[in-house]
């Protein structure tokens, strides 16, 4: 599960705000962008949506080690839950 530094889960909204702000996503369909989002909700690992996130977005210009440390910028990390 993804939470912020206070232990809270990471919402769809707060994904699709991260996406948008890094313009990740941009080859993938509305229906594994909705995929991703069930991911997120059915408590995926942040490995899992990082990779997912991976696959769906400009090969040259994204690479796993970026998306991973940008979800840390953010305050998100992985938990058990």
């Amino acid at each position: 599960m993804i939470v912020n530094k206070d232990g809270i889960k990471m919402a769809t909204s707060e994904l699709w705000s991260l996406c948008n702000k890094y313009n990740w996503f941009t080859c993938g369909t509305t229906r594994q962008y909705n995929k991703l989002f069930e991911m997120l909700e059915m408590e995926s690992t942040l490995s899992e949506i990082v990779t997912v996130i991976w696959i769906c977005s400009d090969e040259e210009r994204v690479c796993r080690q970026d998306i991973f440390a940008a979800f840390e910028e953010a305050g998100f990390k992985e938990t058990v839950a």
